[in-house]
């Protein structure tokens, strides 16, 4: 029997994802990648292999057998140039989002998508924005030590929650309690202004001796990784090219792994994104509904 998506308040058939499915998917995100990283070397803008992707590099020379995850790093410096440069001049089919393209993107980093295609997540069902088939492009931020650390996890806590606009349901009592409140207390009109404040706090470290962090979640600023971890690179065969990454790999991928070339249980093995509909030719607003 068929199923089906809302989307919109409109009816989609859902896809059945298949493991042929789930490998032309991998098909367009490395091409993807490749777009962005020949679009970084063209103009000097350093790109490295970050969170699963770089695990995939190391243990399986490519993507992790069960995931279709491409995530890449770019210094905060880099990465505001990429953007900047990629708004005047961007490889044709693909597009770049993020919350100051799309107020309603509910993530705190970029995505680029490839453009006639789809690739609707479960919890997406009610934004408008571009929903292609994506590779995710990280910030990495310098974060302080000590007791201004508290403060810059607090600040990155509030910002997180006006980035996504809803109680990450993940939290505990007391952070949903506060997070009710604040959100509450403040319209909605002033989210994005609110957020804009905070994000020229979080951002505004420059010393070489801190940390690096990318503030999507509060658990990866738990992760914080020293600097030295990013300053030397090295190329690492990922599918059938070669792309850069943390020379010292080991130390970073330990950090957020622990024994990183150990397999995760089996029933652990599976698709993250939880796909809802996939099209690799049309844009969902191009998909026939019921």
């Amino acid at each position: 029997m068929k199923e089906f998506v809302t989307y919109c308040g409109r009816r989609l058939p859902r896809t059945e994802i298949t493991p042929e499915i789930l490998e032309r998917v991998k098909r367009e995100e490395l091409e993807t990648l490749k777009v962005v990283r020949d679009f970084c070397l063209k103009n000097d803008i350093e790109m490295l292999l970050a969170y699963g992707t770089l695990l995939g590099a190391v243990r399986h020379e490519g993507f992790i057998p069960w995931d279709d995850d491409i995530d890449v790093y770019m210094t905060r410096e880099d990465y505001d140039r990429f953007i900047s440069l990629w708004q005047k001049s961007h490889p044709a089919g693909y597009l770049l989002q993020n919350k100051d393209t799309d107020r309603d993107y509910t993530q705190v980093h970029t995505k680029i998508r490839k453009d006639n295609t789809t690739f609707l997540q479960q919890g997406e069902e009610n934004y408008l924005y571009h929903k292609g088939i994506f590779i995710d492009i990280f910030p990495l931020d310098r974060i302080p030590g000590g007791f201004r650390r508290k403060v810059y996890k607090m600040a990155a806590m509030v910002y997180l929650l006006y980035v996504r606009g809803f109680i990450p349901p993940e939290a505990n009592r007391i952070v949903r309690l506060g997070s009710r409140v604040i959100l509450g207390l403040t319209p909605k009109k002033l989210y994005y202004p609110i957020l804009k404040r905070i994000e020229k706090y979080i951002t505004g470290f420059s010393s070489d001796e801190m940390d690096m962090a990318c503030v999507v979640s509060i658990s990866g600023m738990n992760n914080s990784i020293p600097a030295e971890v990013f300053s030397k690179h090295c190329e690492l065969k990922f599918e059938d090219d070669m792309f850069f990454a943390p020379k010292d790999y080991d130390k970073y991928l330990t950090i957020l792994y622990g024994d990183y070339m150990e397999l995760p249980p089996e029933e652990e093995r599976v698709w993250k994104h939880r796909p809802l509909v996939i099209d690799l030719e049309r844009n969902i607003e191009d998909i026939d509904y019921e």
